[in-house]
């Protein structure tokens, strides 16, 4: 698998950047550092990269579901303030692993099944 240095939503480029601290990822909310950014402005997307796999890819459709949300009109309109980022997380999670346990996706080797992760952290 390959991470992705670039990527078009609803036809607009996005350049995706892997970087190595949370500084990098250049987004500070209420004192907490942010994992990854989505810069609509400069349509520029970082995820923060020192993790495992599974997380940087769940960081990324994090990211990426973040840039579909802002290019829709319908998604802005149906979800009351607030409720982008609960929305987005909860998105972004179920579609990683609906690609992982339907083999659009692979991870490297060694890390715990997608179903057996989420029961996990659900508990």
């Amino acid at each position: 698998m390959e991470y992705p240095s670039s990527i078009t939503i609803k036809g607009q480029r996005y350049k995706v950047e892997y970087v190595e601290t949370l500084r990098e990822v250049g987004a500070n909310f209420e004192g907490e550092d942010w994992i990854g950014f989505c810069d609509h402005a400069n349509k520029t997307i970082r995820v923060f990269a020192d993790r495992v796999p599974f997380d940087i890819v769940e960081t990324f459709l994090h990211e990426v579901t973040h840039g579909i949300f802002n290019r829709n009109k319908a998604l802005k309109l149906a979800l009351k303030d607030g409720a982008e980022e609960i929305f987005v997380d909860a998105f972004s999670t179920d579609l990683l692993a609906f690609l992982l346990e339907n083999g659009y996706i692979q991870l490297p080797e060694g890390l715990p099944p997608i179903t057996k992760r989420i029961v996990d952290e659900v508990r």
